[in-house]
């Protein structure tokens, strides 16, 4: 793939800032332990940092488009960047928890902006062609980032303590996010005097639904992209009940974190075979194609309680999260357009997320109630099938 140096630069910073912004949410339960031990308190109380993160993390997202599209975008980028770094820094010295709960809104609101949605965003600005693959390999760098801060966090808190811990995700952030702030981008190619790669001059945007066939078949297909968008991020949560899953089968611990593993490695892969199939295919038959395997992985998972199936079933369920950041994004400028795109999917993200937030204890109290995550794994299962028909239904309402 050729691209002109400045598109290059371009990518590389999305990738960073969505590393930063993914890796460093992605590891927060590294700190759940240490600082429940050190003021004396449960696990769920110092898991509200990472509940207080995500919504505003998503609030952050849904807000974005309308910040950045006023102009000013390496004063916005560095200013978001400060307060990542300088909330993560100052965790390091919080006397309490509830300090810990301000400055992760604060990090989670900050970061939020320099999320998803705008990376998608300069994605669509900047790449005409090419833009499934970018978009899919810049998603996935959430995924790599958090690959490697794990070990390298949990090492440092390991041996120095949690407030040391704050003190290298500050430092991470910062070198993530430190392409974003020095390399000559901006929030368009035009900007810059330039044009979207591929973009084809007098070429004419297409209708939104809306425009097209009216208000009601457009309301229609929204509230199928919105609903798509819920069930994709209530599957998503089960990867974290993965340990939970191989405990419940006698499997051992080892199993449960080789399991979890298995998981992490297939999101990155997951998200960057999701970009380059949907490039060659459209991203309808690779994203019913993912929701058909990943309810494969969970009928496996419920039938057949063996190591090698279980390692088999975690790491078909990593490709759940291509359905909640890959899938949607394209889904949505293929519907609706690029335009309505800045609107449309920053709201859809902001609902999804608050699912997501919502389903992690859900399947956990199913469990609590059932003794066993069959019943919620026959759920989910029942989301997947959702998925694929209402996949069906939106490319057929854009028809």
């Amino acid at each position: 793939m050729k691209l002109p140096k400045q598109y290059w630069m371009v990518w590389l910073a999305i990738c960073g800032m969505i590393g930063a912004t993914l890796g460093v949410k992605n590891i927060t339960g590294l700190f759940f332990a240490p600082v429940a031990n050190t003021f004396g308190v449960g696990r769920g109380a110092a898991s509200m940092m990472l509940t207080i993160c995500n919504l505003l993390l998503a609030t952050g997202d849904f807000v974005s488009p309308r910040l950045f599209g006023r102009g000013g975008f390496k004063r916005l980028s560095f200013a978001c960047v400060a307060c990542v770094v300088a909330s993560s820094l100052l965790m390091s010295l919080a006397p309490n928890l509830w300090v810990l709960y301000l400055l992760h809104g604060v990090r989670g609101l900050a970061a939020g902006i320099l999320g998803i949605v705008l990376g998608t965003v300069v994605v669509n600005n900047w790449f005409v062609r090419y833009n499934s693959l970018v978009t899919g390999v810049a998603l996935a760098a959430g995924g790599v980032a958090s690959a490697i801060l794990s070990p390298v966090i949990s090492a440092v808190i390991e041996a120095a303590g949690w407030r040391a811990g704050f003190r290298a995700e500050a430092l991470a952030a910062l070198v993530l996010y430190a392409p974003l702030l020095l390399l000559p981008i901006s929030y368009r190619p035009e900007d810059m005097g330039l044009a979207p790669l591929g973009a084809k001059a007098g070429k004419a945007q297409s209708a939104s639904p809306a425009d097209a066939s009216g208000q009601e078949r457009g309301h229609a297909l929204l509230a199928a992209l919105v609903i798509f968008t819920v069930f994709a991020n209530i599957v998503s949560t089960f990867p974290n009940h993965l340990p939970g899953v191989a405990d419940s089968y006698a499997l051992g611990a080892a199993v449960g974190a080789a399991m979890l593993s298995a998981s992490m490695a297939a999101n990155a892969v997951g998200k960057v075979l999701m970009g380059a199939l949907a490039e060659r295919f459209g991203v309808k038959r690779p994203a019913i194609a993912y929701s058909a395997a990943v309810a494969g992985g969970l009928a496996l998972l419920l039938t057949v309680h063996t190591v090698p199936a279980a390692l088999a079933g975690g790491a078909v369920m990593g490709l759940a999260f291509s359905l909640t950041t890959v899938a949607p994004a394209l889904v949505t400028k293929d519907i609706f357009g690029p335009e309505r795109y800045r609107v449309i999917f920053p709201a859809s993200t902001l609902i999804g997320t608050i699912a997501n937030a919502s389903a992690a204890s859900l399947i956990g109290f199913l469990y609590d109630a059932a003794g066993s995550y069959s019943p919620a794994m026959l759920i989910l299962i029942g989301l997947l099938c959702g998925i694929i028909f209402l996949l069906l239904a939106l490319y057929r309402g854009r028809e």
